[in-house]
């Protein structure tokens, strides 16, 4: 106060963890700003205090559930953490921001490990998206393409030096002027503000025709169309008919409630894990597809490769998509991977086996 003028600062709260608790850090922020309007609690703490013992003096939830009660009107659950991957935020409504079928398609890439960038002015959305594909992926994480994943502006897209693959959300719209030289394996980029077809071709090669080739006849099997197919079909159908079943249920239990990202409720956590179910069967289904490319040697004490090992009967485009996941996995096999606890190659992976599953 000077010369009886009253004069205000903004203050931002901002919270960095290393854990994955989005709704739970939206609804704390959500109270302190709503609370401190109201003064319905600056009257007895000042929200600098509040904030300071929030961050210093909550335990981690390493070991076991927390129940927050330091609010009036409402009592914040953090879960123990596990070893499977904690979605508190609203799955669905991240999936549904594209249409199933190019969420499916931008998966497979992502599985593949394929180079790819991201691009969206909703820096919210943007980031959640990936994140969702990173979960979704379970347990093949522990690779290089997940370690790093980020978001830049589209100036420090400029100066970006890729390491290995390439995993980034540019915070921008996308723009076929923006200069991707940078970035020699970048073969498609998703853009995800765009309402009909999120995956855009932005370089011409023998690689590309090939993820075409792929592409198209991943879209055949989402449409429903009969393809040649050994095992692909199989797997990808049953994917998108569970995925479009939960849309059903989805859309019928919130038909009249628009959610946002951070609704989470006891019916969309249960969501949630059918999702992730989902996604982890796929997986699994796949590793079991191509493990047959390792055996146990002879006297069963290292993992060595299957040189007798011949698929059968694979259509044109199921051979593409076992050479691309051959070809990166092989890569990262031959490089020293960090894990803990006992831990299992398959196919190029490091799994770690002492994870739980909650």
């Amino acid at each position: 106060r000077n010369n009886k003028n009253e004069y205000y600062i903004p203050k931002a709260l901002l919270i960095i963890s290393k854990y994955p608790y989005f709704t739970t850090f939206h609804n704390i922020c959500l109270i302190l700003y709503n609370d401190n309007k109201n003064n319905d609690i600056k009257k007895n703490i000042p929200v600098e205090i509040l904030v300071y013992f929030i961050v210093n003096y909550i335990p981690s939830p390493i070991n076991n559930n927390i129940n927050l009660k330091i609010f009036p009107k409402e009592e914040i659950k953090i879960p123990k953490l596990t070893g499977y991957p904690y979605a508190d935020f609203n799955l669905f409504e991240i999936i549904n921001e594209i249409s199933i079928k190019e969420f499916v398609k931008i998966y497979i890439l992502t599985f593949l490990e394929m180079d790819l960038l991201f691009f969206s002015p909703n820096h919210e959305k943007l980031n959640l998206f990936m994140f969702n594909l990173y979960i979704l992926n379970y347990p093949l994480i522990d690779t290089p393409h997940f370690w790093n994943i980020r978001t830049v502006s589209k100036n420090g897209l400029e100066t970006f030096i890729q390491q290995l693959t390439l995993f980034l959300g540019v915070n921008t719209d996308y723009d076929k002027n923006i200069n991707l030289t940078n970035f020699p394996g970048l073969n498609y980029v998703v853009y995800l503000e765009n309402k009909k077809y999120n995956l855009i071709k932005v370089r011409e090669n023998k690689e590309s025709e090939k993820i075409d080739i792929l592409l198209g006849y991943v879209n055949n099997i989402l449409n429903n169309k009969k393809v040649n197919s050994n095992f692909l079909f199989l797997y990808l159908s049953s994917l998108i008919h569970k995925l479009e079943e939960i849309k059903k249920e989805y859309e019928k239990k919130y038909k009249n409630k628009k959610c946002s990202f951070f609704y989470v409720d006891e019916n969309i956590k249960k969501i949630n894990r059918s999702i992730q179910e989902i996604f982890y069967d796929f997986v699994l289904s796949m590793l079991m597809k191509m493990s047959k490319d390792f055996i146990l040697d002879e006297k069963s004490s290292s993992i060595i490769g299957n040189k007798n090992n011949k698929y059968l009967e694979l259509s044109k485009e199921e051979k593409i998509f076992l050479d691309f996941h051959k070809k990166r996995k092989d890569f990262f096999l031959s490089r020293n991977c960090p894990v803990h606890g006992q831990s299992t190659i398959v196919h190029g992976y490091v799994l770690d086996m002492s994870m739980d599953i909650y």
